[in-house]
């Protein structure tokens, strides 16, 4: 929460960046000019370390049926997300944009688990967690809606994509073509997206880091890691609080309050997904449980590169480096060619002038004249 100079009222930080979005779109965009939003929005990230999570009472209680309090909290700030992308997508519905709009739902990474961070996210079943090379880290919720796909019913994607391939597939979306923008690691997805046909993407640099000698890559089904990132959080951290979730009650639990989106699209004849609770069934990733002890020996990327079959082994159980020794030398060959054209880091030291407590607990321009200060609180 901030509250203004003089302390008299609050606000929800991670409620104010759909309304600034949508006031500064409804106030400049002149149709018919084409139109991009991108909103950033700042939940389910950690805050500060002196309250690293935070949602309005009001939703919190909402929640009262999960035990642990800052799972509970998180939960919460999860549902303050939600009802913002609803607030988007009515905007949009209300400037009867959703015939020819895409619209994107992309996560960064995967959440933070280590409470000593703040975290109290989970990836369960993957492996791993946020700032990590494994799948906990880096394989990550995305949706994609649009009248322009032409679905009949909801589709799960298998289809290899990374975050790069975004601008050609948008950019082709609307009419250009990609190789108008000249050399870039992207690939166009749109045709595969239409048509459901195999990615053309068959490689993926996941990690290339020069500091703690880490890197990971995927090629088609295989994927290799080399070396950690000494976060300590490289196994398994559960549960992942769906495991009471019946095949016939996940739905109802979601939409027990309605949807926006929901109902915009059924309003306007475009609710395809005649059973959300099948498509959710198919989309959960499932591995066998509990981890086998195997798994937590077979792998040691510190010492020698460790191969996955993630199409089949999603949760990277089963370390296959020493059956197929080709294939790991391929791979690292590989990374060395990525390497050699990599930059170094360029980090700049922390400022704690920058610091959030120097300034009411906002973020500001802090070296701009009207919000300098030699604040030292965190020094």
């Amino acid at each position: 929460m901030i509250g203004d100079d003089d302390s008299s009222k609050s606000l929800y930080r991670w409620r104010m960046p759909e309304s600034l979005y949508l006031h500064i779109w409804q106030t400049f965009w002149k149709p018919p000019r084409p139109l991009f939003l991108y909103l950033a929005h700042l939940a389910v990230h950690i805050g500060n370390f002196y309250k690293p999570l935070e949602a309005p009472a009001e939703v919190i209680s909402k929640f009262k049926y999960i035990e642990d309090i800052n799972r509970r909290i998180q939960a919460a700030m999860t549902s303050v997300l939600d009802d913002s992308v609803g607030a988007v997508f009515k905007a949009l519905h209300a400037k009867n944009m959703l015939d020819n709009s895409i619209i994107l739902f992309v996560s960064d990474n995967g959440g933070e688990v280590n409470p000593e961070f703040g975290g109290h996210a989970s990836n369960y079943p993957l492996r791993g967690k946020k700032q990590t090379f494994w799948e906990g880290g880096i394989h990550l919720p995305a949706l994609i809606w649009s009248p322009l796909l032409n679905l009949d019913e909801p589709r799960i994607s298998e289809q290899l994509m990374h975050v790069t391939d975004w601008l050609p597939t948008l950019y082709r979306a609307g009419g250009g073509d990609p190789a108008d923008l000249g050399p870039m690691d992207g690939v166009d997805m749109w045709d595969a997206f239409l048509g459901g046909s195999p990615s053309p993407r068959t490689e993926m640099l996941q990690n290339l880091d020069p500091i703690y000698g880490v890197s990971a890559l995927r090629m088609g089904d295989m994927k290799l890691v080399n070396g950690s990132t000494g976060e300590g959080f490289d196994f398994w951290y559960g549960p992942s609080g769906l495991d009471n979730f019946t095949e016939h009650t996940s739905y109802d639990w979601v939409f027990k309050e309605s949807s926006p989106v929901e109902d915009v699209l059924r309003e306007n004849g475009m609710w395809i997904a005649q059973d959300p609770d099948e498509v959710y069934q198919r989309n959960r990733i499932k591995c066998k449980k509990p981890v086998p002890e195997e798994a937590y020996s077979s792998c040691k990327p510190t010492e020698k590169p460790c191969l996955f079959n993630i199409t089949e082994d999603p949760c990277e159980y089963v370390n296959l480096a020493d059956i197929y020794p080709d294939m790991v030398k391929m791979m690292m060959d590989k990374i060395i060619e990525y390497n050699a054209t990599a930059m170094e880091p360029q980090f700049k030291p922390k400022d704690h002038r920058a610091d959030p407590m120097c300034h009411h607990f906002y973020y500001v321009p802090w070296l701009e004249p009207e919000h300098y200060t030699e604040c030292d609180y965190a020094s």
